[in-house]
């Protein structure tokens, strides 16, 4: 079941990132089919006049480096300055200085610029509707988890004191169908808490950790509190917000959107958070199924190790290090792809006295190799690889661990030594024939 889980939710995140990414290059490259004129310049100043005039902020030099570059000659940085003061006349902000419209400016230009602000807007609709969706598959994935650890443990929810209405009785066919609705009302009941209440459900009844979620709430409940201000509240900050949120800047009555960043960094993060809580989950429930424990260290692998994501990586294999279901094998090869993850994120002297203190004599070849590639030892790396046969090629030209090992010259050269056996073999085959022949 958590293996359905797992997959559903990476199926979403990456379902997301792609459709951003497509999105966005659709946008772009429509833009990149348009032809600079006048109008579309004119257009495009005055975005800045809008945005300059809405903050009360001086058309001087300084505000314009964020839109022109530092080197723009002076003459025309003078120019656009002069452009953009006559634009800035024409645009009458509303009463509530929140915005404003344009007066007086010609047909042919309005019309660009209500094609750049749709632009604009299809950005904005894009982020948002993303955040929506992000949101909502976290919340499908809790949910599912509620109700795959009921199903698993129906004494968390004591079924037996529960009472239903007659009209359920009257419609379920079997005591399976009762359990069912039960099962699906005390989810429903847990959902509509908040995510600390979640959090802390699943902390208690389960005794999970969940070391990294605790430390990364605030910045969930961010995320989960702008989605809900965003579609219960056009965006404006009120109470219900910044109650939730500890630390910001943002005042009641302020506006806050999705950009690119911050979508992408939400995103990351309750990807992140999602699949940290279904692992350690799986771990406390899998009791030392090595087919459960091989789905978990394959998805790691496959996900995040393969795919250079270093930073999540390590928090994953951090999560099975502390759990009891694992071999003495698994963890050895937890720890040592554990530690690759420090090496790549540039944190190696964090582990290097707990590597170099290892005494790797008794173990097999392939994790001394490993721990010989860690310590970036080529010469006793190669030494012993050309006399093992635990790691075989594929591994050597696959596993993240070999990066530095395949860098250097004597891989390369090994490379065209094979290359050249290879090829003595064909032609040693081929006047083997022909002397038969």
């Amino acid at each position: 079941m958590y293996t359905s889980i797992m997959n559903s939710f990476l199926e979403g995140i990456r379902a997301l990132r792609y459709y951003v990414e497509s999105v966005e290059f659709a946008n772009i490259g429509e833009l990149d089919k348009t032809e600079m004129s006048d109008n579309i310049t004119i257009a495009a100043l005055m975005f800045i006049a809008k945005t300059l005039k809405l903050n009360n902020c001086n058309i001087d030099n300084s505000n314009l480096f964020e839109y022109f570059p530092e080197e723009t000659p002076k003459e025309l940085r003078n120019k656009i300055i002069e452009m953009i003061e006559k634009i800035s006349d024409l645009f009458e902000v509303s009463q509530d200085g929140k915005t404003g419209n344009f007066r007086g400016v010609p047909k042919e230009i309005k019309i660009e610029y209500n094609k750049l602000d749709a632009c604009r807007k299809q950005e904005e609709i894009l982020y948002s509707g993303t955040l929506m969706l992000l949101i909502t598959y976290f919340e499908n994935t809790i949910s599912k988890i509620f109700k795959t650890d009921f199903e698993k443990h129906p004494d968390r929810i004591c079924l037996e004191n529960k009472t239903i209405s007659y009209s359920v009785l009257e419609t379920s066919e079997n005591i399976a169908d009762i359990k069912d609705y039960l099962i699906d009302i005390e989810v429903t009941n847990l959902m509509y808490k908040s995510v600390s209440d979640w959090l802390e459900y699943l902390k208690k009844n389960l005794k999970l950790k969940m070391e990294y979620v605790t430390e990364k709430l605030p910045q969930l409940k961010e995320i989960i509190a702008r989605r809900n201000i965003i579609v219960h509240n056009n965006g404006i900050v009120n109470n219900i917000y910044l109650n939730q949120i500890v630390g910001s800047d943002v005042k009641k009555g302020d506006v806050l959107t999705v950009s690119r960043e911050y979508i992408d960094t939400a995103i990351n993060l309750v990807e992140t958070i999602g699949i940290a809580i279904i692992i350690e989950i799986w771990l406390k429930e899998c009791r030392k199924n090595s087919n459960d424990l091989d789905k978990i260290y394959s998805t790691i692998y496959d996900e995040y190790l393969s795919n250079e994501r270093w930073a999540e990586a390590k928090i994953f294999y951090g999560i099975c290090l502390s759990s009891n279901k694992m071999q003495d094998a698994d963890i050895l090869l937890c720890k040592i792809n554990r530690w690759q993850c420090y090496k790549w994120l540039n944190e190696y002297d964090k582990v290097k006295a707990e590597i170099d203190g290892l005494d790797s004599s008794a173990l097999k070849d392939r994790y001394r190799l490993g721990i010989l590639a860690l310590q970036d030892k080529y010469n006793e790396f190669f030494e012993l690889y050309e006399t093992q046969s635990d790691i075989g090629d594929d591994e050597l030209e696959t596993w993240p661990l070999f990066t530095n090992i395949r860098n250097t010259d004597e891989y390369k050269n090994r490379g065209k030594n094979v290359e050249v056996l290879s090829q003595l073999a064909d032609v040693s085959t081929e006047v083997a024939t022909t002397k038969i022949q």
